[in-house]
């Protein structure tokens, strides 16, 4: 019995993220957000959504040693074993905001977090800290996003209207060539070119 619940949990669990990739990138798109910022928000909120259950209820119960067990066990898993199948199955193309903001900003806080459990506890101050730097971030990835779909969208409107423009003037030059040549053609005295 005990494998069968384990099967269809993972039955559920890959249609569960086939759903969450497909939501996130309409999200991305409804939203104007870029996949990116979709990805360090929402799909990160939704994956690390068990992890802040067992965390919270080991916490409660008393089990600190399981809920940051659990947290620095994740984050090893994620970096090492999950992104090493996925670069595996198809090569990864790595923006450059992730390798000169978030993945720093990922190595601080790990830095951070070793630091605040040097002395064999991690206390509310440095807990406040973290979801100040929290809030801090997200907010910010959600601007910086919205800003670049902005700006993307400026771009290519300025490229549709230089398109446009660069039409309209071969039309017009075109025509006239063509109006001038008639007209000459078609003038008293001078023979036609089209007979």
């Amino acid at each position: 019995m005990v494998y069968l619940f384990l099967v269809l949990g993972l039955v559920v669990l890959v249609i569960g993220a086939e759903f969450l990739v497909r939501g996130a990138v309409t999200l991305a798109e409804v939203a104007r957000i870029s996949p990116l910022v979709v990805g360090l928000t929402v799909v990160a909120f939704g994956t690390s959504a068990p992890e802040l259950a067992v965390s919270t209820i080991s916490g409660l119960k008393g089990d600190s040693a399981i809920a940051l067990g659990n947290v620095v066990g994740s984050n090893i898993l994620n970096v090492l074993l999950i992104l090493g199948i996925s670069a595996v199955i198809a090569p990864l193309s790595v923006s450059s905001q992730l390798i000169r903001l978030d993945v720093p900003i990922m190595i601080g806080v790990s830095v951070f977090v070793w630091l605040a459990a040097w002395d064999g506890s991690i206390g509310r101050g440095e807990t406040v800290c973290m979801l100040l730097a929290f809030v801090t971030y997200t907010g910010w990835l959600i601007r910086s996003g919205r800003k670049e779909t902005q700006a993307l969208a400026d771009d290519s409107t300025v490229t549709s209207k230089a398109a446009s423009f660069k039409d309209d003037f071969r039309g017009f030059t075109g025509s006239t060539g063509f109006w001038i040549w008639t007209s000459k053609s078609n003038s008293p005295g001078s023979k036609s070119k089209l007979t």
